[in-house]
């Protein structure tokens, strides 16, 4: 990529992919000055202030840096420490301290201080039209926002991630937090940290507390990323939902022990009144044992049947009960399995899931013996 098409992408705002063609670029030809200074500016987009100071320090010891005006301007940003947000502008000529104080700062229209009026100006640098505002991070983060996403394996979802920015400060600093939930109900939180917020776009680095590492995205007031090898993309999680679905109890064990499983057969219908869900009542079900042959020995009809009363209401032959966490995006819940077996036992089963775009997707598991399976409801 040549460095005409590395301009179009700043102008485009797509500074990551920039910033990695110039790192190229620069490997190559680590003494070209125009480059390094296109990079560093890169740089101080995104809010990496240690690689603009160093490549400034760079420039500063060529012997030729002194008559190099575009370093000039460049080295006037490292200087203007009360700098934060960056509106591309024209009529850049001279470092002196007093152009200095009129070329850095907030703007008005963020409510932010007059003497911060006038922003950055490096357009006329590398031909970036005049007016294009790189400054949107103080309206967008104007106030404490969250941003929801989901993580997928393959395509289906197998958690959810919460990141939360801080108001923006006067310096463009951005706090971030969050933190990561799978569908089994584990929560990871991120370390909090502080990046540049001032371009509106975000792209950051996260820790969390189990050693793990999340990249993050946020780009037109959505998150993208990934988590501990999972992809992360923006999704509506939780909220209301008001429908009927069904429990789909997914691929069960056809056997529990040697014994196989008659109920539940079919899937169970659920009732989504906005935060709430609820289920039929239980069916009551009761073991009868097998009545002795003529001979006494039972043959043919097998050690017994389950008897289902579904009477009055009570058509939920797996007891299933859901309870749901409409602001955290999550549910869990119970049912049982039943199995034809000598004097009829029931398997008690675990399931927690997560609401995305509508949709539960979620996990059924039971100890004894120990088996897990998927499950959804829609």
């Amino acid at each position: 990529m040549n460095i005409e098409e590395i301009k179009s992408l700043m102008k485009a705002g797509e500074l990551e992919q920039a910033k990695t063609e110039l790192s190229s670029l620069v490997k190559d030809d680590p003494e070209n000055i125009e480059l390094k200074i296109l990079l560093g500016t890169c740089c101080r987009l995104l809010g990496d202030m240690d690689t603009f100071v160093k490549i400034d320090d760079e420039i500063a010891s060529h012997p030729n840096a002194t008559r190099n005006v575009k370093w000039q301007k460049y080295h006037a940003l490292r200087v203007a420490a009360c700098g934060a947000a960056l509106i591309i502008a024209t009529g850049l000529s001279t470092v002196a301290a007093s152009e200095v104080r009129e070329l850095y700062g907030i703007a008005m229209k963020y409510g932010m201080a007059p003497e911060y009026r006038v922003l950055y100006g490096v357009a006329p640098l590398y031909g970036i039209s005049p007016g294009y505002e790189w400054g949107e991070g103080f309206a967008v983060y104007a106030s404490a926002r969250e941003f929801p996403a989901a993580l997928y394996h393959d395509s289906r979802p197998v958690g959810i991630v919460k990141i939360k920015t801080g108001k923006i400060k006067k310096n463009g600093d951005l706090r971030l937090s969050g933190y990561a939930q799978t569908m089994d109900g584990k929560k990871v939180n991120f370390r909090a940290t502080t990046v540049g917020g001032i371009s509106g776009k975000i792209s950051a680095t996260l820790t969390a507390a189990n050693g793990t590492f999340a990249s993050i995205v946020i780009s037109a007031g959505k998150l993208s990323g990934s988590w501990n090898g999972y992809r992360m993309e923006a999704a509506t999680i939780g909220g209301a939902i008001h429908k009927y679905a069904n429990f789909d109890f997914g691929d069960m064990p056809e056997e529990v022990n040697g014994y196989p499983v008659l109920y539940p057969s079919e899937s169970e219908p659920v009732r989504m009144d906005g935060i709430r869900w609820s289920c039929a009542k239980a069916s009551s079900m009761r073991w009868v044992k097998c009545p002795p042959c003529r001979d006494g020995v039972c043959t043919n009809c097998g050690p017994g049947s389950w008897k289902v009363n579904d009477s009055n209401g009570k058509t939920n032959v797996s007891g299933l009960k859901l309870s749901y966490n409409a602001k955290q995006g999550t549910f869990k819940g119970s049912f049982k399995m039943f199995t034809w077996s000598p004097g009829g036992k029931k398997h008690t089963v675990a399931v927690s899931g997560i609401v995305v775009d509508g949709v539960g997707y979620g996990t059924a598991s039971m100890r004894k013996p120990n088996a897990s399976w998927k499950i959804t409801i829609r």
